[in-house]
Order: C-alpha cells, then structure tokens, then sequence
C-alpha cells in the first residue's frame, strides 16, 4: 500500500534520498537480475518526483549520475549538531589520561556488519601492522556477523560484542579514544561519525563518499585512502596530536 501511494503521489512529494539500492545490492553479492530489478524499480519511484534531499554531495552526485536528475533539484540536508572542538579536547585529555599508564589505546566499530562497510578488511589489515597498545571493541549484528566474530577471535587485542543495549555501547563509547569508519563502497553520510561524537571519539574514516565531507566540515578526525592505512594510524600518537591542535 504504502509503495503504490508513493507511486502515485510523489509527484507531490519531497524524496529524501539514502543511497542507491541497487548498487549496494550489487556490493553485497546480490546476481545481476536482482540487481537490475532494483534498479528499475528505485528509477520507478524517483521519476517524477519534483524535488530530492541528500545528506552529502558525493550521495547528490549518485543520483545525477544514476538517474540524470537535475542538480538543481537535490538539496543537501545535514543533522544540525552543536559541536565544540575544545570540549572535544578536554574530554579526550580525560580519556588519555585514564590509560596513561598502561599506554592502551582504545577504539571502537559499531557498525552492520555487512561488506560495504569494510570491517572485515579492517580486521585483517590490523592484524598486520596494528599497534600492540590498541583495544578494539566491535558491535553490530548484520549477515557477516558470523564471519565478523570469528575473524576477530584471531586476535587478543579486538573484542566482539555483537548485539548490546544502547547503555553498554555507551560506556564502550565513552572509553574509547578513536571511531573507526573504515567503508569500502556507499557511504552518504556516516551516521555512526555523529554518534561517536557525543562520546567525544576521533573519527578514523576511509575517503568513502560522503564521509570526508563530514570530516572537513567539523574540523576533527582524519581521512585515509583505505582500512590499512586507518589500522596503521590508531595509537597515542596519533591521539596526542588530535590534542595538540
């Protein structure tokens, strides 16, 4: 009901727009008619539709792209957040000096655990080159939850806690030094950005579509080109240097 309505009406309809169905049909293995099939039927629902909202310019870029919509009808709609880079930096003093002693550096996924977002990529790269100081704490459920958990049994310095009440994440939140985004494919946004930052976390991000955005426009965390590179960067050094800014 609720989809033939959309058909019918949206011709007086704002669509906020999340990202294309079919492409990260396509990145999570779906077979190629599955993926055409949603591609016909996400152009069906956006056809007509006067005007569009976006979270990011790289998600705008998506639909001009993929649909041909005119630029000028895709408005760029961000959360509004209240953001002090100083209170970031006394609450991450804090958190340094809890674990001063013992130098541990604690970072935090939580995340779906499907493959777009590239935590598995992550795991794997950390296990190479990651810092022996560093505790990694992942959460999410997701179709790779099984996969997620045993890769993350390979290794003593990271953590899997699957599914948690929102107080238990909290408090790993509040611990944890850095947020690790380390997406491969169709990232609008990066909600979980906003959501570390109520916990005063340093978000670690991949160059993934809308997330450099997002970095540029608060002025806090660091953009790399792949989840190597982000593994390779958690440690005091690069906490201490967040502070010293």
């Amino acid at each position: 009901t609720g989809f033939m309505a959309l058909l019918l009406y949206r011709r007086k309809c704002c669509f906020f727009y999340h990202g294309p169905g079919f492409q990260e049909a396509a990145v999570e293995g779906a077979s190629p008619l599955k993926v055409a099939l949603i591609y016909l039927l996400e152009a069906a629902i956006l056809s007509g539709v006067p005007s569009y909202r976006t979270a990011s310019q790289a998600f705008r870029r998506r639909l001009i792209e993929n649909h041909g919509f005119p630029r000028g009808r895709i408005e760029i709609v961000r959360p509004k957040i209240a953001f002090d880079v100083e209170l970031m930096k006394e609450i991450l003093a804090s958190k340094i000096a809890m674990d001063r002693d013992s130098r541990i550096v604690r970072a935090v996924i939580c995340r779906r655990m499907v493959r777009r977002v590239g935590i598995i990529e992550f795991l794997g790269a950390f296990r190479e080159v990651g810092d022996d100081n560093v505790r990694i704490d992942v959460i999410g459920t997701g179709p790779l939850s099984a996969e997620v958990a045993l890769v993350c049994a390979r290794d003593p310095r990271v953590h899997f806690h699957g599914s948690i009440c929102d107080g238990r994440r909290d408090e790993i939140y509040m611990r944890a030094i850095f947020n690790i985004l380390p997406t491969l494919h169709l990232e609008g946004l990066g909600m979980a950005i906003y959501e570390g930052l109520r916990q005063g976390t340093i978000p670690l991000v991949t160059n993934c579509d809308g997330m450099p955005e997002v970095i540029e426009e608060i002025q806090w965390g660091r953009c790399f080109g792949d989840a190597r590179a982000i593994a390779g960067a958690i440690n005091m050094k690069e906490a201490e240097f967040h502070l010293s800014q």
